[in-house]
C-alpha cells in the first residue's frame, strides 16, 4: 500500500499544485487535528478558477481559504466517503456507477464509517482495482 499524499488547510496552494501535477493526483484529501476534514480535487480547482476569476498561485494562499468550497459537507462529484469495510466489488461498484452516470469518479476516500470528521484511513482509485483484482480492464 502506497501513502496517501495530503495537505492540511495550511497547506500552500503553490505548494501543494506542483506534486498534484507531477504525480497525477486529481485528488488530495484535507486533514485537520487528524481527521478528514475537506478535499480538493482537479475539478475544485476549475471551478474556483471559473467562479472566482482565479487563483493566487505564487502567494501564500492557504488552502484554508477555500474551507467552504472543499468542506465534505458540500457535495463533491468526483470523490465518495466509503467506510474501512468496503469491498474490492463494492469499489468497482462505485467507480461502474459512476461511468454510466457520466461522472468522472476519482477517489473513494475511506474512513471508519465512511463519513467526514474521521480520520482518514485511505485512498482508492480506479487505477488501483485492476492491481488489487488482477483483472485487465480495456
Amino acid at each position: 500500500m502506497r501513502e496517501v499524499f495530503v495537505l492540511g488547510w495550511q497547506s500552500r496552494i503553490h505548494d501543494a499544485l506542483p506534486t498534484m501535477l507531477e504525480k497525477s493526483y486529481h485528488v488530495a484529501p484535507i486533514v485537520g487535528e487528524g481527521v478528514l476534514e475537506g478535499v480538493f480535487t482537479q475539478t475544485l480547482l476549475v471551478e474556483i478558477l471559473v467562479t472566482r476569476g482565479g487563483i493566487d498561485l505564487t502567494g501564500e494562499v492557504v488552502f484554508d481559504r477555500f474551507r467552504t468550497a472543499c468542506s465534505l459537507e458540500r457535495p463533491h462529484r468526483d470523490v465518495l466517503l466509503r467506510p474501512e469495510t468496503l469491498t474490492i466489488p463494492e469499489a468497482e461498484c462505485d467507480f461502474a456507477e459512476a461511468f454510466h452516470r457520466q461522472v468522472a469518479l476519482s477517489a473513494l476516500l475511506l474512513t471508519e464509517q465512511g463519513r467526514p470528521g474521521e480520520p482518514l484511513l485511505g485512498l482508492v482509485t480506479a487505477f488501483d482495482l485492476p492491481s488489487a483484482t488482477g483483472k485487465q480492464f480495456l
